[in-house]
C-alpha cells in the first residue's frame, strides 16, 4: 500500500510540473481505483491487473514538449 501512496505522491508533483495533462490526472484516478480493488475483500486480480495496465497506457499517451 505504501508503494501506491509513494507513486501517487510523485505523480502529483509531476502533474504540477507538466501543467496537469489530462492523461496524468486519469492515470492517478485509475491507480486510486486499483488501490481500492487491492484492498477489497473480494480482490479480483484480473481487474487489478487491467487497471495497472490501463494506467501505464495513459502514461504512454503523454506527449513531450506540449
Amino acid at each position: 500500500m505504501n508503494a501506491f501512496h509513494n507513486l501517487q505522491y510523485k505523480l502529483n508533483g509531476l502533474n504540477s510540473i507538466l501543467l496537469e495533462p489530462p492523461e496524468l490526472i486519469e492515470t492517478m484516478s485509475i491507480l486510486e481505483t486499483a488501490l481500492m480493488e487491492y484492498q477489497n475483500d473480494n480482490f479480483d486480480f484480473r481487474k487489478y491487473r487491467k487497471l495497472i495496465l490501463d494506467a501505464g497506457s495513459e502514461i504512454m499517451k503523454i506527449k513531450e514538449g506540449d
